[in-house]
């Protein structure tokens, strides 16, 4: 009978080739990493708006291969949709003129190197004045732990859904890698059960009839900040005559103009007989309220009126 040999123990040896199929079939990202001198370089559409979401770093210094390193190790959907771009000369001037850039002979961790997250469709004159929360931040607790592509300050983002479909709808998330989908929240209909959510660049949402999953009714895939609403929004207004509305409104007010009467006047008369004014102030008294005071007096028989 022929006898196993082995230069190590069975369990090794199964553990070492376990290790090396794991490593073989193990997912390797490549995250490609523009170079640009220039705001000029950026990626700009026929508008002359920004046609990606960006990512800038340090193209030169430590911190270039401090955070080349940090990218290597993050998937595609880790990027949220930004494209990541080394900056030199002009550009890495102009984005961190207020922040240092550590030189060569230092040795910087991720937290000591600049960075900056650009919003696509940004105008190409406001590209070099981007908000200081946009910049990274090492003692913001939302950028802690190299989590500055996924903060708010980059590609997390808060968006809403409104529902004007003629039913209930079921908000569902779409998983980026499985496929999968994961109900999130019933839709009621109209304005007042808006739902707002934190999510990110790139993920991907779809809205069902509560009663069929298979009917998909909204697909949209998150790219900013935003509002959206499902279906369309029936305006009960969309039908109306702006003209006769406007002629029905000008006639009623001013029937109600027509309406109105002066009262202040037989007041103002009434006080001045209760006080006997009239004894002294005749004159005064008939040119104030005229035919209101003799109307008075008629019924007021207590007092004597001089013309």
């Amino acid at each position: 009978m022929a006898k196993l040999t082995t230069t190590m123990p069975p369990t090794k040896a199964a553990f070492a080739a376990l290790l090396i199929l794991l490593q073989t079939l193990a997912p390797t990202f490549s995250v490609e990493i523009q170079v640009a001198s220039s705001l000029s370089q950026f990626p700009y559409d026929e508008n002359s708006h920004l046609s990606s979401h960006l990512y800038l770093f340090p193209g030169s210094g430590p911190c270039q291969s401090v955070i080349q390193a940090k990218l290597a190790s993050l998937s595609p959907e880790s990027l949220y949709g930004h494209v990541p771009i080394a900056i030199v000369g002009e550009a890495a001037e102009t984005l961190f003129r207020d922040r240092p850039i550590p030189q060569d002979g230092s040795s910087p961790t991720y937290e000591d190197c600049p960075a900056v997250c650009i919003d696509r469709g940004i105008d190409a004159s406001l590209v070099a004045h981007p908000m200081p929360y946009k910049y990274y931040n090492a003692s913001n607790p939302d950028h802690a732990g190299s989590n500055f592509l996924g903060s708010l300050s980059c590609g997390r983002a808060e968006f809403g859904f409104i529902n004007y479909y003629h039913k209930p709808l079921s908000l569902q998330w779409v998983d980026p890698v499985s496929g999968r989908r994961q109900h999130l929240y019933e839709l009621e209909r109209l304005e007042r059960n808006t739902k707002f959510i934190h999510t990110y660049v790139g993920h991907r949402f779809v809205a069902v009839d509560v009663e069929n999953d298979d009917e998909v009714i909204l697909d949209h895939v998150v790219e900013f900040n935003g509002i959206i609403g499902i279906k369309n929004h029936v305006n009960p207004h969309e039908n109306r005559d702006i003209k006769k509305a406007v002629q029905n409104t000008m006639g009623g007010e001013w029937r109600k103009h027509l309406a109105v009467t002066r009262t202040f006047r037989w007041v103002l008369c009434l006080s001045c007989c209760l006080a006997q004014i009239c004894l002294f102030l005749t004159s005064e008294c008939s040119l104030l309220c005229g035919n209101e005071l003799l109307m008075v007096l008629f019924f007021v028989g207590n007092f004597q009126f001089w013309p």
